[in-house]
């Protein structure tokens, strides 16, 4: 399968690291403007409260906002370089069948991912605090069935679409012009945990990015990270709201031996075919 090359993306890795400086800036500019209107009571029955932005519609507005900056933002370089959406961010058809052994990956990784971050959890509490994960099951938990769907379908597709333009689009292709493969899905991996805001949810984010570079460069399109980045948000979202009580009981123990030993199995499986279908094409 043909990697995609680096070589005709007008940025470098400066650029690219400009443009996520730009994207943090927004996002702490938006979090102050929203906490400044809280000051008035205007999300809740008294002044400070964040009751209705933590509402079903208010997420899903939240999601929507954010997201949308984040793929304007990428446009902004693109554009000024005169090159379309497409050409830029190499959205081009990949293999049916690599995207959906992709997408597949996400289930074992989401194990695995988990693992970690309860072990991080259990080493230091106060640092991987569970604060933003609570929130978010508690959206989907306290949500009807209406904003269930509504929260779960901003989550799967916003995310998917800003944060892959941004992180797999952008930034990643722009470290490309100037690091090796590996660097460049670390960096801008890391980069994507940073922009979460918070260690627990960042570490996990950054651990699940370094899978979602893999499969934007060994399939040569973004497309596969997108797809592979909805169905996680959306598997995140239904044990939100299914599979977890609170955000306590969701790391208060780990998983059972075999159930992780089975997806290790599993994600280097996925990964060898996903490698060895790359080669062969």
């Amino acid at each position: 399968m043909h990697i995609a090359s680096s070589s005709k993306f007008p940025l470098g890795s400066r650029q690219g690291i400009a443009i996520f400086v730009a994207a943090v800036s927004f996002q702490v500019l938006f979090m102050l403007v929203l906490a400044s209107l809280s000051h008035f009571g205007l999300f809740g029955d008294f002044p400070g409260s964040f009751d209705a932005l933590f509402s079903p519609f208010g997420a899903a507005v939240q999601v929507l906002i954010t997201n949308s900056a984040l793929v304007l933002l990428a446009l902004i370089p693109v554009r000024m370089n005169n090159l379309t959406f497409l050409k830029a961010f190499h959205v081009i058809q990949p293999s049916r069948l690599f995207t959906l052994v992709a997408i597949a990956g996400v289930v074992p990784l989401g194990i695995i991912v988990d693992e970690i971050s309860f072990g991080l959890h259990v080493l230091a509490p106060t640092i991987f605090n569970t604060q933003g994960l609570d929130q978010m099951v508690a959206i989907f938990t306290d949500a009807s069935p209406a904003g269930f769907a509504l929260a779960s379908l901003a989550i799967s597709l916003g995310p998917a679409l800003g944060e892959e333009v941004m992180f797999r689009g952008l930034i990643l292709r722009s470290f490309r012009n100037d690091m090796s493969p590996l660097a460049a899905v670390v960096g801008s991996s890391i980069l994507f945990g940073i922009m979460h805001f918070n260690a627990l949810q960042g570490t996990g984010a950054a651990l699940i990015g370094l899978y979602f570079g893999f499969v934007a460069l060994a399939g040569g399109s973004i497309w596969p990270a997108v797809a592979a980045h909805a169905v996680n948000n959306m598997i995140c979202a239904i044990a939100a709201r299914y599979a977890y009580a609170s955000a306590g009981t969701a790391f208060s123990h780990g998983h059972p031996l075999w159930l992780l030993a089975t997806a290790s199995i599993i994600f280097i499986i996925i990964l060898t075919a996903l490698i060895a279908f790359r080669r062969r094409t």
